[in-house]
């Protein structure tokens, strides 16, 4: 499969495909390509005021199925992951980014969700510590729209690939990527919530660390739109 890409500067009206307005204030979002990105691309994408805008299709041809060395029976993830809350902790009432009266407790679902996969990788931050950083180094365009590979520039986690839409990275490719590790944020609640996917439960249901509800599983019809790290 070809994949163009195109690094562009960013208007902070252009938010479609390149970064996450989480929670109530949701956008798809993300890196679309089939590769990962070489250290040039991470170094211009993290800068402020630029991301990637990349216009490639993100699905699979059709029949074509992603070799990730899948073991579909594998009901874990190697990772003991950490667990962050948006709301009635220290960080809850931090304004979120940029965004004036916007606070990590109301949209901070994503960003939560990215900061427990840093930190089960051993960065050291929280939601509050981590907001902070994305405020300094690109982390966010138009407010409070996070921009996923900012996050490259821990040298924890490196942004693989946002696979757009429902069924767009197929149940065995998720259980593939689950047990080996890597972290994969998804959109839940019908497109308005991020979670982070921590392990397989069996059947079509996943173990989740939801950073806004109690829920600890969604089944793989309620998500969409995956972005995976490894």
């Amino acid at each position: 499969m070809r994949t163009v890409v195109v690094l562009a500067l960013l208007a902070l009206t252009v938010a479609s495909g390149v970064v996450a307005r989480p929670h109530r204030r949701h956008h798809n979002a993300g890196i679309e390509g089939m590769k990962p990105a070489t250290e040039a691309e991470i170094a211009n994408a993290v800068q402020p005021g630029r991301a990637w805008l990349l216009d490639a299709a993100v699905l699979p041809q059709e029949g074509e199925e992603l070799d990730f060395g899948l073991h579909a029976d594998s009901n874990s993830s190697s990772a003991d992951w950490v667990l962050y809350k948006q709301c009635g902790e220290s960080w809850s009432n931090d304004e979120l980014g940029t965004a004036a009266g916007v606070t990590i407790c109301d949209a901070g679902c994503a960003m939560s969700s990215v900061a427990m996969a840093l930190k089960t990788r051993g960065a050291d931050v929280n939601p509050g510590t981590l907001n902070s950083w994305l405020r300094g180094h690109g982390g966010y365009v138009s407010g409070d729209d996070l921009v996923w590979a900012s996050v490259n520039a821990f040298g924890k986690i490196a942004m693989y690939n946002y696979y757009r839409g429902y069924g767009s990275f197929s149940q065995a490719n998720l259980q593939g990527v689950i047990a080996k590790g890597w972290p994969v944020v998804v959109n839940v609640r019908g497109g308005t919530h991020w979670v982070l996917v921590t392990g397989f439960a069996g059947g079509s249901t996943f173990k989740v660390n939801d950073p806004g509800f109690p829920s600890t599983t969604y089944t793989y019809g309620e998500m969409g739109n995956f972005v995976v790290y490894h």
